[in-house]
């Protein structure tokens, strides 16, 4: 798989600078996709013609969901470091951008967690650990634009409460 590795080692390596660049929001993005992505192989392999409306059905939604967020993981980095060089108003503004991009990965995560309960019964046996998997990584994905979404509510002095506690309903 050395493929992939030196794809990831940049990345990797950069999410351990103390810098701005990228953070828990890029990271919360980047676990989102490849819990999509696990979730997506559990569906192929699972996919039948008795299933397949089902399935095919949430595999348009994940994908849906996987494209959007795969542009926050380079996004949310960029736009705090926006808001960490601005001052007044104009961080302000920037701050909700990134409180927008925040919340919205909550969302993706909340309709694909919904969603996931009504198609589990319809994943093979033999793939189902993969499918769990992939659903815990959408669950850590929750957690962390919950957890950046309070973290950027005090240090940017934004009023998040009633998204956060929207969010936080899903995690249970």
């Amino acid at each position: 798989m050395k493929q992939y590795g030196s794809s990831l080692k940049g990345y990797i390596k950069d999410l351990a600078k103390k810098t701005t660049a990228c953070g828990g929001g890029s990271a919360a993005s980047l676990v989102f996709c490849v819990g999509a992505s696990l979730i997506e192989m559990a569906i192929a392999f699972s996919l039948n013609k008795h299933n397949s409306k089902e399935l095919k059905g949430f595999l348009k939604l994940l994908r849906k969901e996987k494209e959007k967020v795969f542009l926050y993981i380079d996004l949310d980095g960029d736009i705090f470091s926006r808001a960490m060089k601005e001052k007044g108003v104009l961080r302000k503004k920037i701050a909700r951008d990134l409180e927008r991009i925040t919340f919205n990965l909550g969302k993706s995560c909340v309709k694909v967690l919904t969603e996931l309960k009504k198609i589990k019964p319809f994943i093979k046996k033999s793939i189902l650990s993969d499918f769990d998997i992939g659903l815990k990584c959408i669950r850590v994905s929750l957690f962390a634009s919950i957890k950046n979404m309070e973290a950027n509510q005090k240090f940017f002095s934004l009023r998040s409460g009633k998204k956060i506690n929207y969010l936080k309903r899903f995690l249970g």
